[in-house]
């Protein structure tokens, strides 16, 4: 090959390498958004199951359902401490 070739796939594998990192951080950034919605629905749920709950007198069976569900010693205390 002669060195404008070079020269050339030199310069366009640079332009590949940006190109891919600017990528990169987009889907990162995707994901994060996409993590925050998620993680904000999941607690809008629990606030209105937790109201709902609350209203309707039955927080003791809504308890015994999480420590039924949850597997994680962590989780569970938040819910065996009450």
């Amino acid at each position: 090959m002669n060195a404008k070739v070079e020269d050339k796939l030199k310069l366009l594998q640079k332009r590949k390498e940006v190109i891919t990192a600017k990528m990169q951080k987009l889907e990162a950034s995707a994901k994060v958004v996409t993590r925050k919605r998620e993680l904000q629905k999941k607690v809008l749920v629990g606030s209105y199951f937790l109201e709902q709950a609350s209203k309707n007198g039955t927080t003791d069976e809504l308890k015994t359902t999480m420590l039924g569900y949850l597997k994680r010693t962590s989780d569970r205390k938040l819910f065996e401490n009450e």
